[in-house]
């Protein structure tokens, strides 16, 4: 998508938090706030409608403090947060299309329970999924971390032997390996749902 265009050709410089605070709060205080609709439209852009606008502001703002408290000034500060405003959209529209690919990786059974050494999950997708993973119980914990280590299913009993998440008989009994299968694929699916859960509140 291109990039919008500039809001404010006035450079208005900052040099510390209070001039900071009295810019942005008259700026997004003013019923024609430009920047607070360049926000809006550029969220409807992404099909981000569902996200507020003033999140975004106050995201941009916030990284103009840390800005300040490296540097000495912001030369062009309603610019910069525009900038910077455009940015955030751009990098949770990216959030977004990663929550979706890792929703039709877990949609996909026969990806998971595969033989092959293909991992489930890149390390960007771990990052986002960590969270609810953490979340499953110990035994599908390490199923799924072991998974997109790209370990093999035999290869993934042993290791739960060795973490006593399974004891040394189970790996004796040729029905493990098919239990340990379904429990990961139910991992699988439980993280999926709730993935959709959260993106509710983003699509």
């Amino acid at each position: 998508m291109d990039q919008p265009k500039k809001i404010n050709n006035i450079p208005i410089p900052v040099h510390n938090l209070k001039e900071l605070y009295d810019v942005v709060e008259q700026d997004w205080k003013n019923p024609h706030c430009k920047l607070r609709k360049s926000i809006e439209i550029q969220l409807y852009r992404y099909g981000l409608s569902t996200y507020d606008a003033y999140d975004i502001f106050a995201d941009a703002v916030l990284r103009a403090v840390k800005h300040l408290e490296r540097n000495d000034e912001i030369p062009h500060i309603l610019g910069w947060l525009h900038n910077t405003s455009y940015k955030i959209i751009q990098e949770e529209y990216r959030k977004k299309l990663y929550r979706t690919k890792v929703v039709k990786k877990l949609s996909s059974k026969d990806e998971f329970t595969s033989k092959s050494n293909a991992d489930i999950f890149s390390d960007e997708e771990m990052s986002l999924v960590a969270d609810l993973i953490n979340s499953l119980d110990p035994l599908e914990k390490s199923i799924i971390v072991w998974k997109s280590k790209r370990l093999k299913w035999k290869q993934i009993c042993l290791k739960l032997a060795e973490e006593k998440l399974i004891s040394m008989d189970d790996l004796e009994d040729p029905k493990t390996l098919e239990r340990i299968k379904r429990r990961g694929n139910r991992a699988a699916y439980k993280i999926k749902n709730l993935i959709q859960e959260a993106s509710k509140v983003y699509n």
